[in-house]
């Protein structure tokens, strides 16, 4: 998680909301990102399912400092967006806030049409679903 502060110019936490309690790499995720103080969008997953409680999990990053009223990473306060990645349900309003995220950026990035894009990926899994 630490590797990504040197690449990253945005961070999307993605946060399942049917936990009663934060995970520990959610916290240590936490920890990373205000060291990173990049713009940060987090995503409460899981919400089409029916122990879903969007409201406890925004309590639980505000207590953990992420949603504190007037916090800001790099220069924005984050942005959160209700999602369920299994619908796709509000997905197109978590693209958005990513690109609202970077585009708060952009005086500090080589942007432009004719500079092409790159991307890294830090950590990644997948599982199987049945």
């Amino acid at each position: 998680r630490e590797d990504s502060a040197r690449v990253a110019n945005a961070a999307i936490l993605v946060v399942a909301s049917d936990e009663p309690e934060l995970m520990g790499q959610t916290i240590e995720s936490i920890n990373c990102l205000m060291d990173m103080d990049v713009p940060v969008v987090v995503a409460i997953n899981k919400i089409d399912l029916k122990n879903s409680d969007p409201a406890r999990t925004r309590s639980l990053l505000e207590k953990n400092g992420l949603l504190q009223p007037g916090f800001c990473l790099g220069g924005v306060e984050p942005e959160v967006v209700e999602i369920s990645a299994k619908t796709r349900q509000n997905l197109s309003r978590l693209e958005r806030a990513v690109y609202r995220a970077i585009e708060s950026r952009r005086p500090l990035l080589a942007w432009g049409d004719d500079i092409p894009a790159e991307g890294v990926v830090i950590e990644s899994s997948s599982s199987r679903q049945t």
